[in-house]
């Protein structure tokens, strides 16, 4: 007999869902063993790990991670005197992993560096933004 609807032997339930992700395709109720089945990650989201994952006698593989992406602040952007880098206009989303680039506004320069333009990486939904300060100030 069957406990509480388990899969037969070798085969398995449904895919686990993920955050910020789906299914290509509707899951089915049951897999056999060796069967895959693809996600995807919501927009702007980075997929990290196998976007396929695996039944592997009775086990799905592990699925994968969506991570956020950062979104941009003017709020912060006009807070730090930064503005952003020509190449990146219209650019409200970047991906986990991506660089954006930042200027000082005219006649500012940074706090930690004394330079005028950076490069700042997106680290799971944050950006660390420049901070820039008038000269002279």
């Amino acid at each position: 007999m069957r406990e509480g609807g388990a899969a037969p032997m070798g085969k398995c339930g449904s895919p686990p869902p993920i955050e910020n992700g789906a299914l290509a395709l509707p899951p089915l109720t049951e897999y056999d063993s060796g069967s895959a089945v693809q996600y995807s990650c919501s927009d702007y989201h980075f997929l990290q790990g196998s976007e396929r994952i695996y039944c592997s006698e009775g086990q799905w593989t592990s699925p994968p991670v969506c991570i956020e992406p950062c979104t941009l602040s003017k709020n912060e952007m006009e807070k730090n005197n930064v503005v952003l880098e020509r190449f990146y206009a219209n650019q409200v989303y970047f991906y986990h992993g991506d660089f954006v680039g930042f200027y000082c506004k005219e006649n500012h320069f940074g706090v930690e560096s004394g330079g005028t333009l950076f490069q700042v990486q997106c680290e799971r939904g944050q950006l660390m933004y420049p901070r820039c300060v008038e000269r002279g100030k």
